[in-house]
């Protein structure tokens, strides 16, 4: 069942991707392009907020 599941998602992710390519007329290199530059966007906000994190819990006081 969880086979069947992932599969149905799989597809629904790759019909999504295919409409995406077609409204903007990627080609997949463009689309695989773009799609890297916001994982690599997501992860510089993720690496900022673990500092942002970091720093106020450097600076609480332990009990």
């Amino acid at each position: 069942m969880e086979k069947l599941r992932l599969g149905y998602v799989e597809g629904q992710v790759a019909v999504r991707v295919m409409a995406v390519m077609e409204v903007r007329g990627w080609s997949a290199a463009e689309f695989t392009r773009e799609a890297v530059k916001s994982f690599l966007s997501a992860l510089e906000v993720q690496d900022e907020a673990r500092r942002k994190a970091d720093s106020v819990a450097d600076k609480t006081v332990p009990f």
